[in-house]
């Protein structure tokens, strides 16, 4: 019997009421990400698992790090197909280079990674649905002046 390397998102889900009301009183991520239904749920558990995760203190280092693994692959992959027309997004290069520093410090099982990130990136795919996704009116990497129109 294979043991599932993260930790099922009915127990994450518990926390994200108290988490989502610290991140936007924090300003921790674009509010937006908690107020599209399609980001919802990857954002949350993407913001516990980055700056709450003392609330999964119950749980051995290397599954939290596993599921912050996961869940931080698969809001990339749900902001690519967003915001990047399913392309790679450059900004997140530095923060993937963090996560796996994260898991050297922790000496992980690296034959989890691949598995993970493929899940990851099916699970977005799955939750999206097909088809192109008009881009938003302000997506990631635009430049314009401060206080200018959209």
């Amino acid at each position: 019997m294979t043991i599932d390397p993260i930790i099922p998102e009915s127990e994450l889900s518990a926390h994200y009421p108290a988490v989502e009301a610290a991140a936007r009183e924090r300003g921790l991520v674009r509010e937006e990400l908690f107020d599209d239904s399609r980001q919802r749920t990857a954002a949350l558990a993407h913001v516990l698992l980055t700056f709450f995760d003392d609330r999964l203190g119950n749980h051995p280092p290397d599954l939290i790090y596993w599921t912050r693994f996961y869940w931080y692959h698969r809001l990339r992959r749900t902001h690519e197909r967003l915001e990047h027309d399913g392309n790679p997004c450059p900004a997140d290069d530095d923060t993937e280079r963090y996560l796996l520093e994260d898991g050297a410090e922790l000496d992980v099982d690296w034959d989890l990674m691949e598995p993970l990130q493929a899940r990851a990136v099916i699970d977005a795919d799955a939750a999206l649905g097909p088809g192109r996704f008009a881009r938003p009116a302000f997506a990631c990497g635009d430049i314009r002046a401060i206080g200018s129109d959209p």
